[in-house]
């Protein structure tokens, strides 16, 4: 089961697009909450199709903006003792980005990146049986280019690559059937060359700068045991103002925002079936920096696990939605997006 893993996680395709919070399940109020000082070695591949639409009035003009992401993450537990464990996690994204107008003069934008990071977590238990979890991530984002065409120009973006590390801290208590905990995550950006110019004329660049952001985060969560089933809530505080992206005037592209997430474990004999919801709201500074990242989005993961608890795999689904909450007046544009995918993985104990 392992070797299968390990190698379903190294010929997984790579594909870059936006973050869309909503359709990433993972979490790290999840990950702190299951550690059980064990040893184990878990995997989940993640293939999605972001379909957004741009209709713009009153000349109706409408945009497609179509983003396929593919996401493998390989992790696993060590159990160094009673009160000490270690968590690793390897995870690699891949995106193909198509935006493309639907009517004459068609402009047609196509972009295609990755992004990779490992972790490590270490969790102490205190004499209180207080659970203090530390640990670092480290991320790569590939350098990759962007083409723009139309019938008669054909314009290119070429962006550099950046390497940043951010940290977190969690504390979990566990009392009886209920677990909880809050985590801190540190926010860190990181400046990256773009440079843009005409394939018609390669003399006429253009340099500026984009930053890759992770923001600061704060998060607090809860598990509620109920036999063998349980309710997972956490809710989260994402401060996506403090840096990343800027207009020209130097305004902020994104507001700090909320995710909220509800997970629902029921077992049933050799089947288990996992629920998960979570919303994302509105993270748009004003009506200028609209984009279909920083729209409302709610997204539902559905899994069927299949085998024991010490080895199991599963499948799931993946259905995101998401539509501008507020009417565009200066430019009188709707967005609305759709995303459909699927979810396939495993876990075993050693």
């Amino acid at each position: 089961m392992g070797i299968i893993l390990i190698m379903l996680f190294l010929f997984a395709p790579y594909a870059y697009g936006h973050s869309f919070d909503a359709l990433n399940e993972h979490s790290l109020g999840f990950d702190a909450i299951s550690d059980k000082r064990i040893s184990d070695i878990q995997f989940q591949w993640d293939n999605y199709l972001v379909d957004g639409e741009v209709v713009t009035y009153p000349v109706s003009t409408t945009t497609y903006d179509r983003t396929a992401i593919s996401q493998a993450r390989l992790w696993g537990h060590l159990g160094l003792s009673s009160r000490l464990s270690a968590r690793w996690s390897i995870l690699s994204k891949a995106f193909y980005r198509k935006e493309e107008g639907a009517s004459e003069p068609r402009q047609i934008a196509e972009s295609e990146w990755s992004e990779h990071g490992v972790g490590l977590d270490l969790t102490f238990v205190t004499s209180t049986r207080l659970e203090v979890i530390a640990g670092a991530k480290g991320f790569y984002h590939s350098p990759y280019e962007r083409v723009s065409r139309t019938a008669s120009v054909e314009t290119k973006w070429e962006v550099d690559e950046a390497t940043l590390a951010n940290y977190h801290l969690a504390v979990v208590k566990r009392t009886g059937f209920v677990e909880g905990g809050f985590l801190y995550r540190v926010g860190v950006q990181k400046d990256r060359a773009v440079k843009k110019y005409s394939l018609q004329q390669s003399d006429d660049l253009l340099v500026f700068n984009d930053t890759v952001h992770y923001p600061t985060m704060v998060a607090v969560f809860a598990r509620f045991k109920m036999g063998y089933s349980y309710i997972f809530s956490e809710f989260s505080v994402i401060n996506a103002s403090e840096g990343g992206g800027r207009t020209d005037n130097g305004d902020t592209i994104k507001e700090d925002y909320q995710k909220i997430r509800g997970t629902y474990f029921l077992p049933f004999g050799l089947f288990s079936l996992k629920s998960t919801v979570i919303h994302k709201t509105l993270s748009y500074a004003d009506n200028r920096t609209v984009t279909l990242d920083t729209m409302p989005m709610t997204a539902l993961h559905l899994k069927l696990m299949m085998g024991k608890k010490s080895a199991y795999g599963f499948a799931g689904l993946i259905y995101g939605y998401g539509k501008d909450g507020q009417s565009l007046t200066e430019f009188n544009a709707d967005y609305s997006v759709h995303a459909f995918g699927g979810s396939v993985g495993g876990a075993m104990e050693f």
